[in-house]
């Protein structure tokens, strides 16, 4: 009969703990279950969201695709039109003759008097000289060049009626340019310091 009654207590006693801790258990149960549907919730809308930003990469690499498509086609033109306007630009310089022959007075040096000159006249593409007495006579002569560069002519004008020879060279044409002339006429002014010049004013 004891022993009945010593379980029957102790059977009371579980009782009153399962009561008292079960309350307890089941609130950390459902917080646990509320949590575990938050983190399904929140990795649902990772998902969505990964999934939203491949749509979005896949459409955006396909426009970029396209742009660098049409950049391609563009550049592709570009250069043939470069090549056209190559070819058109030096058939020009063709026609206006291989071979150009250009004239350039040297103005008078201080104390050098203005009367000695031999020129009695110039135009854009044409001097004209005085020669020696013949047969109690003045005589002159006149000569045609590409163009005439008078006295006052300034290095950048000479130098921007070369230009167009200068490109030339750049797209891979032959090109000769050079001075000549009796001692003193200014060929080295005009083939070097000219350059030196604009160089310097540019650089």
């Amino acid at each position: 009969l004891k022993v009945t009654e010593e379980v029957s207590s102790v059977v009371r006693n579980d009782d009153c703990v399962a009561e008292q801790f079960q309350p307890g258990t089941k609130i950390s149960i459902e917080l646990q279950q509320k949590h575990i549907q938050e983190l399904r919730n929140s990795l649902s809308s990772v998902k969505s969201g990964m999934e939203q930003l491949r749509i979005q990469y896949s459409e955006d690499f396909t426009k970029i695709g396209r742009q660098l498509y049409i950049l391609s086609n563009a550049a592709s033109g570009y250069h043939k039109v470069l090549e056209d306007n190559r070819k058109l630009y030096n058939q020009i310089q063709d026609l206006k003759g291989n071979i150009r022959v250009y004239c350039r007075v040297r103005p008078f040096l201080p104390g050098q008097a203005n009367s000695s000159s031999s020129v009695a006249g110039m135009e854009e593409r044409t001097i004209t000289i005085i020669t020696p007495t013949k047969y109690g006579k003045d005589g002159s002569k006149s000569f045609t060049f590409n163009k005439v560069f008078g006295p006052a002519a300034t290095q950048e004008e000479v130098f921007s009626d070369m230009q167009p020879l200068i490109r030339s060279v750049l797209d891979g044409f032959n090109v000769c340019i050079f001075a000549y002339g009796q001692t003193g006429s200014g060929k080295t002014y005009t083939m070097v310091i000219s350059f030196v010049k604009i160089l310097s004013k540019y650089s």
